[in-house]
């Protein structure tokens, strides 16, 4: 089992598969948001905005989190298409019981996140964390 970030745009964010050409090709051209190294799409959501960012190493994805931006983002919002965590099909704002079995609730809340789960894959590690119940950020990471 490998996890992913899927677009209705016919994107699948996969760690060392996605190239960046093909990311902007599917998204849109993207900003360098929040740091240096990084790319950056942001979409409405029916919690305010939200935010897609990808890091990439040598052309290819290593790292990709989707999250509910907190504050004013310097980016333009714009339609990403559906964006979920696959397999499972899970999208920022449901609820923490539709995270796949593989996931593991870390005990104790930390300073922003009431919850964080945590799900090792082939060459992913891949966290969702919840606000209230919900789900408000999901990374993955290229260990």
């Amino acid at each position: 089992m490998s996890f992913s970030l899927s677009s209705s745009r016919g994107i699948a964010l996969q760690l060392r598969e996605t190239r960046f050409a093909d990311a902007e090709r599917a998204l849109g051209i993207s900003v360098p948001f929040p740091f240096a190294g990084w790319a950056s799409w942001s979409a409405p959501h029916a919690a305010g905005v939200a935010v897609l960012s990808a890091s990439f190493h040598g052309g290819t994805l290593r790292a990709v989190e989707w999250y509910l931006a907190r504050g004013t983002i310097p980016l333009t919002p714009m339609d990403l298409g559906e964006i979920s965590l696959e397999p499972g099909t899970v999208r920022l704002g449901d609820t923490s019981e539709r995270l796949p079995a593989a996931f593991l609730d870390f005990a104790g809340n930390g300073p922003v996140y009431d919850r964080t789960f945590c799900a090792a894959a082939e060459g992913c590690l891949a966290f969702c964390m919840a606000l209230h119940g919900r789900i408000v950020r999901i990374a993955l990471y290229a260990p």
